[in-house]
């Protein structure tokens, strides 16, 4: 979990610097970053629901807050697969 953590950040910040440089590349490294941060999300969330166990469902855990709206940031603009789609274009 750590290890997808620290890559969907390395991702993130490249794709900041790319929007703010103006960059030629920044639809291709958003779409990286997307694609990965979103995907890692609901993995790492769904993974923190296993580990609470039956405490991670209920209202009072809270964890299942998490994974819902790491689920939804998944669908907002452009899934992972339509964000691959746009890298592989791109080459």
């Amino acid at each position: 979990m750590l290890v997808r953590l620290s890559v969907s950040r390395r991702l993130v910040a490249a794709a900041v610097e790319a929007v703010a440089d103006g960059s030629p590349e920044a639809r291709r490294v958003v779409s990286m970053a997307k694609s990965h941060a979103t995907e890692a999300a609901v993995a790492v969330a769904g993974k923190a629901m296993q580990l609470h166990g039956g405490i991670g469902y209920p209202w009072e855990g809270g964890i299942h807050r998490y994974l819902k709206r790491a689920m939804l940031n998944r669908a907002l603009f452009g899934g992972p697969a339509a964000h691959r789609r746009l890298i592989s274009e791109a080459y």
